[in-house]
């Protein structure tokens, strides 16, 4: 974990894939990270975010490029974008007060 920066005990995160495979990312070592068990926006999360943009790129909703780069580039926003049960508003309860701006923090 020190690789990314972490200090945190090992068993404090799971190695997930940044792009899934579902979406058509890499199995290689460079598309993982590692991802806080603990955090309020955790595996689960994520794991409910790329179900949905799966089912999106499967029924044509959304492109491939375009879910691939939501979820690489900042996928708490994209969670919220989606209203998913833990961002239902569509702001993350973690943001600025009237700002609506994703805080980033161990996703």
């Amino acid at each position: 974990m020190r690789a990314y920066g972490r200090t945190a005990p090992m068993q404090s995160f799971e190695l997930d894939h940044a792009i899934p495979i579902a979406l058509g990312g890499a199995t290689s070592t460079a598309n993982l990270w590692p991802q806080e068990r603990q955090a309020f926006m955790r595996a689960d999360a994520k794991d409910q975010l790329e179900n949905h943009l799966h089912d999106l790129v499967c029924s044509s909703r959304e492109s491939l490029s375009d879910a691939q780069q939501e979820i690489a580039t900042d996928w708490i926003a994209a969670y919220c974008k989606a209203r998913l049960s833990k961002c239902a508003s569509g702001v993350h309860p973690n943001s600025e007060p009237g700002g609506g701006k994703v805080q980033q923090g161990s996703g």
